[in-house]
């Protein structure tokens, strides 16, 4: 399986596609200084035109990868996140301290 490496809030304007997106991840996020998110990650069953980065500033690259082979600067908590969708499940940590 490949996947698109998209920031979705820009998707539609960054991509220059039109998507159908369902929402199917969310990873919790602490950052080293406390920060802490959620990133949620979506599924595309199909979309219409050919993406392109129309939004540089906001993302640095768009570009498929097979999930076995991801980029090694990935942001960590997509990476997690991709890597719970392997596992079909739906929700990740990444970032915080291990519980004992």
């Amino acid at each position: 399986m490949l996947v698109m490496l998209v920031p979705i809030p820009f998707s539609a304007s960054a991509t220059g596609s039109s998507t159908t997106l369902m929402s199917k991840y969310f990873c919790h996020h602490a950052d080293p200084d406390g920060q802490a998110r959620v990133g949620v990650l979506f599924t595309a069953a199909r979309w219409t035109g050919e993406p392109v980065n129309a939004e540089p500033g906001k993302c640095s690259e768009i570009s498929w990868h097979d999930l076995s082979d991801l980029p090694a600067d990935i942001v960590s908590y997509i990476r997690a996140g991709l890597l719970a969708y392997t596992r079909n499940d739906a929700f990740s940590l990444d970032g915080w301290p291990a519980l004992a």
